[in-house]
């Protein structure tokens, strides 16, 4: 299992409520549902519940530099596309995704602590071998790998965006006595992430308002997405994507909102 690197902002009770962990690939075109059910033989212990859900649509960041958002893809199928199916622990806080295009591995909160990402990572990297397996003893062929994906979804309880983001700040108008309120509405933000000076992906900030879980108290759902093509397939390049996609929302996180949530999130470094 990969070490979490020494200088990775680290807190004791951050506000994480999501983390998705997903390898996009060609599509299977030879697989169908029976062999998704199959898959599920492999692991039903460990996720006794599946639902069906609609497929998403495929797509691969580009590095293009003119790029504004990322690349879809239009496929002509000359069959169904078989949907997405879900594969759901019995505690409810993992789960499993599988489509024809991509592979996902999701820790969702239930009142429990954020178990960090390398355990996460050794599930994710224990199911896709396992769906390896199952498509070999079905005889199909094998995933060939072009897109990387991590994504955290925070819920952060705050009065406005500016009391938690660093670089929010309402006006201060003066004329006819109005003066600013807290910073309300949706912010979208995008970065270019680096390795050794060279682009390797890009990564998406999207922050909204809404309720907490008990509906009673205003918070903001602070999302963070990384998304890089994978050049080669090859599952070491695409877990190597994976951890820089990691350190790289863990210290665009740190960096963005307020020391003094930190205190409040125990921050450790």
């Amino acid at each position: 299992m990969p070490q979490r690197p020494a200088d990775l902002p680290d807190f004791e009770n951050p506000p994480v409520r999501e983390v998705a962990i997903a390898g996009h690939f060609e599509p299977l075109v030879a697989l169908r549902q029976a062999h998704i059910g199959y898959f599920w033989s492999k692991i039903r212990t460990q996720f006794p519940e599946v639902e069906d859900r609609e497929p998403l649509v495929p797509y691969v960041e580009s590095l293009d530099e003119a790029a504004r958002r990322p690349s879809f893809q239009l496929e002509m199928l000359s069959s169904p596309m078989p949907n997405r199916a879900w594969f759901v622990s019995s505690d409810q806080s993992e789960l499993l995704q599988l489509q024809r295009d991509r592979f996902v591995h999701n820790w969702r909160y239930q009142n429990d602590r954020y178990p960090h990402f390398e355990p996460l990572l050794g599930s994710f990297t224990e199911g896709f071998e396992t769906l390896g397996t199952a498509l070999r003893e079905l005889g199909l062929p094998q995933p060939r790998l072009n897109h990387a994906e991590v994504t955290y979804v925070n819920r952060i309880h705050a009065p406005a965006l500016n009391d938690f983001l660093v670089f929010v700040s309402g006006p201060e108008l003066g004329a006819g006595g109005v003066v600013s309120d807290g910073a309300f509405g949706q912010i979208g933000l995008r970065f270019l992430v680096l390795n050794e000076g060279k682009m390797v992906g890009r990564l998406y900030l999207e922050c909204s308002p809404g309720l907490s879980e008990g509906g009673e108290v205003q918070d903001f759902q602070m999302t963070l997405t990384f998304r890089a093509p994978v050049q080669e397939s090859n599952f070491d390049k695409l877990r190597t994507l994976l951890l820089q996609g990691r350190e790289a929302i863990v210290h665009t996180f740190a960096a963005l909102t307020h020391p003094k949530y930190h205190e409040q999130w125990s921050r450790i470094r």
